[in-house]
């Protein structure tokens, strides 16, 4: 993985219909005005067969500011988030020049399990990502 590639990611990420902030990292100056918001994380770098191109585990953090007991209650909200992950799979999935990306899973509720995400819904999506280097 490497700057540039992150880059591109986080650029063709902003593409996805209706988000506010695309990010690298969860900072912790999270506020409402950040949402819906999209954040990537790099969880891992493992080697790979090719001596000429990483492979990193990638979560990709969505969310929007809404609540279980808003009108539409959670099949809205899966609906909605079900919507945000058909958009960040096919982004992420079509080809980049970049990195070259494949889904792996997604979870929902995350903001059960995350601490500052407690206001909003949030999910994650795991992907395995690899990226040419260049070892000259």
């Amino acid at each position: 993985m490497n700057k540039a590639a992150l880059q591109s990611m986080l650029a063709d990420l902003r593409e996805v219909g209706g988000v506010n902030t695309v990010k690298a990292g969860i900072e912790r100056t999270i506020s409402g005005d950040d949402y819906p918001l999209i954040r990537v994380v790099i969880d891992r770098l493992d080697a790979t067969d090719d001596y000429y191109s990483d492979q990193a585990s990638v979560s990709i953090f969505f969310g929007e500011p809404r609540h279980e007991f808003d009108d539409g209650g959670l099949l809205d909200i899966y609906g909605s988030q079900l919507e945000m992950h058909r958009q960040i799979r096919a982004i992420m999935e079509a080809a980049h020049t970049d990195y070259q990306a494949m889904w792996v899973s997604v979870t929902f509720d995350v903001d059960q399990l995350v601490d500052g995400f407690d206001e909003y819904k949030v999910a994650v999506a795991e992907f395995t990502v690899v990226v040419p280097c260049n070892r000259a």
